[in-house]
């Protein structure tokens, strides 16, 4: 599974809570409501574009985990269904 397959508006309304869904992976659950309120707190272009990276960077680094791949999963399933 490849977190380069996310499209930027993905990752975007992932952190905006435009996509809410039931994760698995505790250390994304817990960076992704880190990063809904820093982004809440200061909705700026720069804030938004260093928490796409900081979640992409959290797939990379643990992409190799079956909670993160499942919840990669999620992700792109939610992404093909809007598209």
């Amino acid at each position: 599974m490849d977190p380069s397959q996310i499209s930027e508006q993905t990752w975007r309304d992932l952190i905006l809570a435009h996509i809410n869904l039931d994760f698995q992976f505790l250390a994304l659950k817990i960076l992704l409501s880190r990063l809904r309120l820093k982004v809440k707190l200061d909705p700026s272009p720069e804030s938004l574009g260093d928490s796409i990276a900081e979640l992409k960077n959290l797939f990379l680094r643990f992409q190799n985990l079956p909670a993160a791949q499942r919840d990669l999963q999620k992700i792109l399933e939610t992404q093909r269904s809007f598209q």
